[in-house]
């Protein structure tokens, strides 16, 4: 079922926002908003995503001039990341169509039923090792 939704949530992801972001990308976007200036290794355990597809997300976003990337003057290994003001209005741009996915993935729902799904999914998410 959680892999039924997860392509239902895709397929409703690639309608409304037509390849301008993926999710990990928006994920990306987000968390930085949140959290400026955070390190790499840190950005991509929030996001889930492992060093490697981080390093690339990263990557593509610095190439679209959606965020920049400086060592840290504390821990010259480690690189700390922040949206360009670029990267701050494509999320502002996207946002809607953002919180119409969610919208249109739960529609079925009630809106306690909906509140109560998110709590739940966030209970379990929590849960994860690194969080």
């Amino acid at each position: 079922m959680i892999r039924r939704l997860h392509q239902l949530h895709d397929s409703i992801w690639e309608k409304e926002l037509g390849g301008v972001f993926t999710p990990p990308q928006f994920g990306v976007l987000a968390t930085l908003a949140a959290r400026p200036g955070i390190h790499q290794q840190k950005l991509c355990s929030l996001v889930a995503l492992d060093s490697s597809t981080g390093s690339d997300v990263v990557n593509r976003l610095i190439r679209a001039g959606l965020i920049r990337r400086r060592r840290d003057e504390h821990d010259r290994r480690r690189y700390l990341l922040e949206l360009t003001a670029k990267g701050r209005a494509s999320l502002t741009e996207t946002a809607p169509s953002v919180v119409e996915v969610n919208a249109r993935l739960t529609r079925a729902l009630p809106e306690s039923d909906r509140a109560a799904l998110l709590a739940h999914i966030d209970r379990i998410l929590s849960e994860e090792p690194g969080r």
